[in-house]
């Protein structure tokens, strides 16, 4: 995650996704023979490399750090310019508490609302009884 910011950064706070891949891999100097390596099936058009920094652009955006103006373009917001580093384990673990956390706020919500959906039901066959009663 920290490559990526630095890349950013030297490239004027916008880069394309090619632009940032080629500025990781100059910046942890990485051999030719990692950035050849490719993904195995379904993700056989993409090198490893450029897999982990997408997942890692990933948690960067959730957190705050980047933004998407276009398709393939990212940008560093005001958030991302401010640290020199960040911890990535502990990004990682705060992202994936967040998400945990709105999922079951979006179930208990669906099922509240299935439950109020149960409540309309039980009162219309209570009219159509009462209806049919008299």
């Amino acid at each position: 995650m920290n490559p990526i910011l630095q890349a950013l950064r030297a490239g004027g706070g916008t880069l394309t996704n090619a632009e940032i891949v080629d500025g990781v891999a100059k910046i942890m100097q990485l051999p030719d023979e990692v950035l050849d390596r490719m993904m195995n099936p379904p993700n056989q058009n993409v090198s490893q490399v450029a897999y982990r920094i997408n997942w890692a652009k990933t948690y960067l955006k959730k957190a705050g750090y980047l933004t998407q103006s276009v398709r393939g373009v990212w940008a560093l917001t005001p958030k991302g310019k401010e640290p020199d580093r960040v911890d990535p384990k502990t990004l990682v673990e705060s992202e994936k508490r967040k998400d945990a956390a709105r999922k079951k706020k979006k179930t208990s919500r669906e099922l509240q609302d299935k439950g109020d959906e149960e409540i309309s039901a039980d009162e219309e066959l209570e009219e159509e009884m009462e209806w049919k009663q008299r």
